[in-house]
């Protein structure tokens, strides 16, 4: 790839890459793997010979109903190869029964202006917290046990008791669209509950982890409660492989995660915007169109 595809930047940040969201994709062969069946990828890119102009790769989450855009670079030839590259992988993840389409970009990105006007929904904003050196001693971590798809129903009702209903409304309405909209965690990822008072069924907290060889990163469900925060946040901690650093994404919402979060030996990194794109209708209309029909049309990514 030339020196024009180096200064391209990956504005998408999944859960699984947040400690990386800027990292350049310079491997084509890498992007070529990427796109295979098994992997649930699939990858568009806007290209000029072998200089490459924009790009974007989605893949379903933990369900087909939602996917996300798992990397964007965002081309410099203007807003019109941005929105094609959108409209690709709307399609794509639409043509795949897909009814939500979800991107995380940073929150000083001009890609947010340019989703929304395409029909993404801004749907909350994050910050990203990170433990280097675990400097402060977690606390003891609380009893969990490994969560099981025998809790989906409580842990959707923790979902819908605790994060706004515009959150909810945007994300998920039903068990089944709450999961199907989780977050991989990759193979290494895994995930656990912290039960509440033993009078009520709805748990305390939920802590999913994904991990690498580098880094761990978390992201936190909880009541709400100072006391479930704090339990949440030295649960990821001990569950991480020390030393490796440990990655937290918060949304707006979860103040009582923050606190504990920055009590715990947390540091606020930088703010990201969660923008979803609801596809059901549109992937519809794009099956049609995607007939054959006698003409011959020239598209803007090539």
């Amino acid at each position: 790839m030339g020196q024009r595809d180096e200064a391209r930047i990956n504005q998408a940040v999944p859960l699984d890459r947040c400690d990386r969201p800027d990292t350049p994709l310079r491997d084509w062969m890498r992007l070529a793997s990427a796109t295979l069946p098994r992997s649930g990828r699939r990858v568009w890119m806007a290209r000029d010979g072998w200089s490459l102009l924009g790009l974007v790769a989605v893949r379903p989450r933990e369900g087909r109903a939602a996917w996300e855009i798992d990397a964007l670079i965002e081309p410099a030839a203007g807003d019109v190869y941005l929105l094609d590259l959108l409209d690709r992988g709307v399609a794509t993840a639409g043509a795949a029964g897909a009814g939500r389409l979800f991107l995380r970009v940073p929150a000083a990105s001009s890609v947010v202006e340019t989703a929304r006007r395409h029909g993404f929904v801004v749907v909350t904003e994050e910050t990203r917290y990170v433990c280097e050196q675990r400097a402060v001693p977690a606390a003891a971590p609380p009893p969990a046990r490994r969560r099981e798809r025998r809790h989906d129903q409580t842990l959707f009702r923790l979902y819908t008791e605790t994060v706004p209903q515009e959150v909810r409304w945007h994300t998920a309405l039903s068990p089944a669209e709450w999961r199907a909209a989780e977050e991989p965690l990759g193979r290494r990822g895994r995930a656990w509950i912290i039960q509440g008072d033993q009078s009520n069924d709805t748990p305390a907290a939920l802590v999913r982890l994904a991990q690498d060889e580098r880094t761990s990163r978390a992201a936190l469900l909880t009541d709400g409660h100072p006391q479930s925060a704090r339990e949440a946040v030295a649960l990821a901690l001990h569950a991480a492989t020390p030393p490796q650093p440990l990655f937290l994404l918060l949304p707006t919402h979860a103040a009582s995660e923050m606190a504990a979060a920055t009590e715990a030996g947390f540091t606020a990194l930088d703010r990201f915007v969660l923008l979803v794109r609801p596809i059901a209708q549109r992937a519809r209309r794009l099956r049609v169109a995607e007939r054959a029909v006698d003409a011959t049309a020239t598209p803007v990514t090539h």
